[in-house]
């Protein structure tokens, strides 16, 4: 019997004490004292609702996401994980798929999967749609024709691994394709299926260090507002299995743009 469990990759740190430690622990490293001396405070000074409370209103979505889609075991933070870990059945059959706290998985994956699950296989991945709120883009990933041109559409959102030595590394965000190399072609699947919804909010660790807009408070505003106006027009497009999520994930955004100072 396969045993499916998930890990959400967020720190009790940043959930109980406000305090973003993403990467690791060091509050030297250099995304998290990018975030914590300058992203932070500017974004605390464009919206009432900080950051930290704008971001756990999409991790109690996920959360209660991903309680629905019936998992053996949930970790609901990297912390959980990390100390039940080790006291819990490891083997062959125990896969973990690991999911940021703002994005999304089908209800029904568990049952989508399991015609693909063996014990052979060591890692298994899938197709997955991108939700862009600020850019009225809804992108649809296939990594099995794309992946080797675009390597960072094989991700931990869109990818499970059986349980080995180096589960850490995972843990501490490095490439899943980097393990998908590593396997020979007999110890992994591709499943053709979209099954998570990756959600590019204006929160998002990718957003906030790549898009220029969001180093201004000006560029904040504009991409809520941009966010807000698309929504009905994403929502149309989305996976129906996904709606409810995204009109909540809507109702954190006009929550934000409200607290516009």
């Amino acid at each position: 019997m396969n045993v499916v469990n998930c890990v959400i990759r967020t720190k009790k740190k940043f959930l109980e004490e406000n305090i973003f430690s993403y990467y690791n622990d060091n509050p030297e490293n250099k995304g998290n004292k990018k975030f914590n001396n300058e992203i932070i405070p500017l974004w605390n000074s464009v919206f009432n609702m900080s950051y930290f409370q704008y971001k756990k209103l999409l991790y109690d979505i996920t959360k209660k996401n991903i309680d629905k889609v019936g998992f053996n075991k949930v970790y609901h933070t990297l912390d959980d994980f990390k100390e039940i870990f080790k006291n819990d059945k490891k083997g062959d059959n125990v896969i973990f798929i690991f999911v940021d706290g703002d994005d999304f998985i089908d209800d029904n994956f568990i049952t989508k999967v399991e015609p693909y699950l063996n014990s052979e296989v060591k890692m298994y991945r899938w197709d997955y749609t991108r939700f862009a709120h600020g850019n009225k883009t809804l992108v649809h990933c296939k990594g099995n024709s794309d992946f080797e041109r675009y390597p960072v559409d094989i991700e931990t959102n869109n990818s499970m691994i059986k349980y080995h030595v180096n589960m850490n590394d995972l843990i501490g965000h490095r490439p899943a394709d980097y393990y998908w190399k590593s396997l020979l072609n007999i110890n992994k699947v591709h499943i053709d299926l979209s099954l998570t919804l990756d959600n590019k909010n204006i929160g998002s660790i990718y957003n906030q260090l790549s898009l220029g807009e969001l180093h201004t408070g000006e560029g904040m505003v504009n991409y809520i507002t941009r966010a807000i106006s698309n929504h009905d027009f994403l929502a149309e497009r989305v996976s129906p299995v996904f709606s409810p999520y995204v009109a909540e994930v809507n109702q954190a955004n006009q929550a934000l743009y409200d607290s516009i100072l």
